[in-house]
């Protein structure tokens, strides 16, 4: 048996602390989900990885190794059957949403469109994490996640535009971003409620001074805000830039200083009094700086070569050291719903699990 305090709550308290209305579509769980997924029942909101290839090369990418010039497909990367496969043991184990995460631009691999189908054939929730610039040159590909009720995580680390260019190290790639963010509010993502569309902005020295007003864009605008610290991985191993190699001009790395404990309080505060006046929910787990917890940790995260992670930090807390390594491989652990209800470290992460993020810094 489970014993975690937070399963004292009632299925709408539940819902309330960890799906509250400013979060995503796809994110969005009924209590009892959740309560089962506590308890080992289900693995409710797992995310997969597909090609490494991507459009962009960002120096502070957390999933490419430090020393990698560009993103280059993996020799050994999962084939479309294991990933039909892998889909069908998520259903199994009762996913409700699948995140589509990495391992590179999710969109420009080539079995996209016939894995987040599939996915969707079941009667589960996709949600893809982008950078937008397939969806700003293709209207089949809007249309198609239009048409598979999609929620869509677009990159937005800042709306001045040479300096968005320079934190991906792509020129031009803003006016991509833009066009899709347009494309995206016009074709009704962010029409319901809770929102299909959410903004991703990753907090660094470069954007501190805009974050504020991404945030009041995002509340303006019915786009759930996704905000927060470094990954404790690949280019930001330990949370911290170490991608510099990879810029043109040095000095710029400064732009991707992390921000500090205080320069996050002081954003954490304006955020929190503008949701007060506004009459926006707040809650006290706060695993991103909008407020919103962390429904991700209540899944796996299984990479491209199908190691399995308990989520997309590809950490362990073990002793109160962050500790880089898997839960297991699913060429040798095929039954996830077993591996959900009893490997020992994600057992530890359900007793103790409150919504906050235990992989990243404040």
């Amino acid at each position: 048996m489970i014993s975690n305090e937070i399963l004292n709550y009632s299925d709408v308290e539940l819902e309330n602390i960890l799906c509250p209305s400013t979060t995503i579509d796809a994110w969005t769980f009924k209590g009892k989900d959740i309560r089962e997924a506590i308890i080992g029942k289900r693995i409710l909101n797992p995310s997969i990885d597909l090609s490494n290839l991507c459009n962009l090369n960002c120096p502070y990418c957390y999933v490419e190794k430090i020393g990698s010039l560009k993103k280059i497909k993996n020799n050994n990367e999962l084939g479309y059957f294991d990933y039909i496969n892998i889909i069908d043991k998520l259903n199994d184990a009762g996913a409700k949403t699948i995140n589509i995460v990495g391992a590179g631009e999710p969109t420009v691999d080539e079995n996209f469109y016939k894995i987040a189908g599939y996915i969707k054939s079941l009667n589960i929730n996709v949600l893809v994490a982008t950078n937008g610039i397939k969806i700003a040159k293709s209207d089949k590909l809007i249309d198609f996640l239009n048409e598979i009720k999609a929620s869509i995580v677009i990159k937005v680390n800042s709306f001045k535009n040479d300096l968005q260019d320079i934190l991906v190290g792509k020129e031009g790639y803003s006016n991509y971003r833009d066009k899709a963010l347009s494309k995206l509010i016009s074709n009704g993502f962010n029409s319901d409620k809770p929102s299909r569309l959410g903004i991703n902005t990753l907090l660094m020295k470069a954007n501190i001074d805009e974050v504020y007003n991404i945030f009041k864009f995002c509340r303006e605008n019915n786009i759930t805000f996704i905000a927060g610290n470094y990954m404790p991985t690949g280019r930001t191993k330990d949370a911290v830039f170490q991608g510099d190699y990879l810029l043109e001009d040095i000095s710029s790395k400064k732009l991707f200083e992390p921000i500090s404990s205080e320069d996050y309080s002081l954003i954490r505060k304006k955020i929190l009094d503008y949701d007060k006046q506004n009459n926006f929910p707040t809650i006290s787990p706060e695993a991103y700086i909008s407020g919103l917890p962390c429904i991700q940790g209540l899944g796996i995260q299984i990479d491209n070569v199908g190691k399995i992670w308990h989520c997309p930090a590809r950490h362990k807390l073990i002793n109160g050291k962050l500790i880089s390594k898997e839960i297991g491989d699913t060429k040798t652990n095929s039954d996830l719903s077993k591996i959900w209800k009893s490997e020992s470290y994600l057992r530890w992460f359900r007793i103790n699990y409150d919504g906050n993020c235990p992989y990243k810094t404040k």
